[in-house]
């Protein structure tokens, strides 16, 4: 297999000045445009007919013309280097841009879920809407939570600047800081994922070097958490959600009596966890599990894994569950759409806010 171990970007567009990116952007706000006009003043939940119809209609609008293709084209770049200026300013224009375009066509879900509890079960028993039956579902069990459309458009265009940034801050921030280790400068990603192999002493040393680095950038962490938690609990009681983690249950699509049960049990139970670290502090020789060693390995591991041996491990596993899943990984592997090393200034991928 030909496996490529950086992102081949020019798989979305050949370069940062390609036209087709307008052109994907124009297609986009124009679709949501052409929607608009043709189902705001339209009763499309008269009946399962038409509603089919429309809920057909708004799919193709958001799958046809792909409007987030643009703006996750200088995300990525962004991800690759976060020192990169340039794509991250056009990954803001066209983050706003898709907003703005989503918030025309914002009408659409909301006036579904307004419909009455009898044509709710209407809906979802009828045939003809088989195909949408799971999303319906979805809609009415978050109806009780949605705002005004014009309270759902303005929170779409705040949380750009009251979550996505601040997150995004934070990861430049943390993305630029490294650790010397044996005279090198190394990664703050790669040295916290090796420290639990390093040796002992080593690993001490550099733990110490990782929360000296950590301690230096706190402040602007501690702002950004506060941002975000204040900006979640406004959101949260202007929905009407009871609990801080009730909004992230639901999208979970779980229940909080299920959650509530977990964490009790869990609770309860801590002794196993207790035991657990004994022993590892035990075969460590230490007398008390430290945070330095908390996850150290317990003897010798022999067998390396390499890239190329870690995704023959991958196919295989893929391979019991569904062929397509391989296929996948191979096509990804193979085209360049895995970025496999790290180094300073590379972060991670968050799918939210796009």
């Amino acid at each position: 297999m030909n496996t490529k171990t950086v992102w081949n970007l020019k798989l979305l567009y050949k370069s940062d000045s390609d036209p087709q990116i307008e052109k994907d952007m124009k297609a986009f706000e124009d679709a949501c445009a052409r929607f608009e006009k043709k189902y705001k003043k339209s009763n499309y939940a008269l009946s399962a007919q038409s509603l089919r119809a429309a809920l057909k209609n708004y799919y193709e609008t958001v799958r046809t013309f792909q409007g987030s293709k643009p703006c996750w084209y200088f995300v990525l770049q962004t991800c690759l280097n976060s020192n990169d200026a340039k794509s991250e300013a056009q990954a803001t224009i066209y983050r706003q841009r898709i907003t703005e375009a989503n918030n025309k066509i914002q009408f659409f879900m909301l006036n579904i879920a307004a419909v009455s509890k009898g044509e709710q079960e209407v809906f979802l028993t009828d045939p003809i809407l088989a195909e949408y039956r799971y999303k319906l579902k979805k809609i009415f069990i978050n109806a009780k939570y949605n705002l005004s459309e014009g309270e759902e458009q303005l929170s779409a265009l705040l949380e750009q600047t009251s979550y996505t940034m601040w997150t995004d801050s934070q990861d430049k921030v943390l993305n630029q800081q490294s650790v010397n280790y044996k005279g090198t400068d190394v990664p703050l990603s790669k040295i916290i994922a090796q420290l639990a192999g390093l040796p002992k002493k080593d690993r001490e040393i550099v733990h110490q070097k990782i929360n000296s680095t950590l301690k230096g950038i706190a402040v602007g962490a501690g702002a950004e958490i506060n941002a975000i938690y204040n900006y979640k609990k406004v959101m949260d009681e202007r929905r009407g959600f009871s609990k801080p983690y009730s909004s992230r249950v639901l999208s979970c699509e779980n229940d909080e009596k299920s959650v509530e049960l977990l964490v009790s049990l869990v609770t309860k139970h801590f002794s196993i966890a207790h035991r657990f670290y004994k022993l590892h502090a035990k075969l460590l020789g230490e007398k008390k599990i430290s945070s330095a060693h908390r996850n150290a390995q317990i003897g010798k591991i022999s067998t390396k894994f390499d890239l190329e041996s870690s995704i023959e491990i991958l196919q295989k596993a893929f391979q019991s569950v569904d062929q397509e899943y391989t296929t996948i990984l191979n096509t990804f592997v193979s085209n360049g759409q895995v970025d496999v090393y790290p180094k300073q200034g590379k972060k991670e991928v968050h799918f939210v806010g796009v």
